[in-house]
């Protein structure tokens, strides 16, 4: 039975793959993880579908024990080329309590290149991409948070949300 049936979760047809390594010294574990989803995209506002590009996603980081806890550092996630980093901290008392905070920037004139080349399409979209790429500045901030308990990943909680602004070359970009 595929992982996402045993635990409830509606998840496109997704292959994992990747390496974790585990090491406990001086009675500390310690280690990494660099997994790639194949097939999953994260959920996206179809603004973001230009970055979004590629049909994997990749997740990598560092963790170790604390206690009754592991905690997630230098934690990457990327797909197309949205990339985000951050922390974690994994509870595994109370049915194991996942929360972390990723961030990064989307840069301003990659979105405008990718949506006006998508709208006018052919070459003309190429050319329209790439006034678009150059006459856009500024970039946008996604911050996501994440708070999921591993007994009930159906209702985990996904939140994100963006500061920044965009603006056109020789004009500030609105605050």
């Amino acid at each position: 039975m595929p992982i996402a049936k045993k635990l409830r979760v509606d998840l496109p047809a997704t292959k994992a793959s990747g390496d974790v390594e585990i090491e406990r010294r001086e009675g500390v574990t310690s280690g990494t993880f660099a997994l790639t989803l194949d097939g999953y995209v994260p959920k996206h506002p179809p603004e973001l579908d230009p970055i979004l590009t590629e049909k994997a996603t990749r997740v990598s980081g560092k963790l170790h024990e604390a206690g009754d806890a592991i905690e997630l550092e230098d934690v990457r996630v990327e797909s197309g080329r949205l990339k985000l980093s951050g922390k974690g901290h994994f509870d595994r008392g109370n049915g194991g309590v996942l929360t972390s905070t990723l961030e990064g920037p989307i840069p301003c004139s990659a979105l405008a290149a990718r949506n006006a080349g998508k709208q006018a399409g052919g070459d003309l979209g190429d050319v329209l991409g790439s006034l678009a790429k150059g006459a856009v500045t500024g970039e946008i901030r996604v911050t996501v948070k994440i708070l999921a308990k591993m007994s009930d990943l159906k209702n985990a909680s996904i939140t994100s949300t963006k500061t920044g602004s965009c603006g056109v070359l020789g004009m500030p970009a609105p605050q």
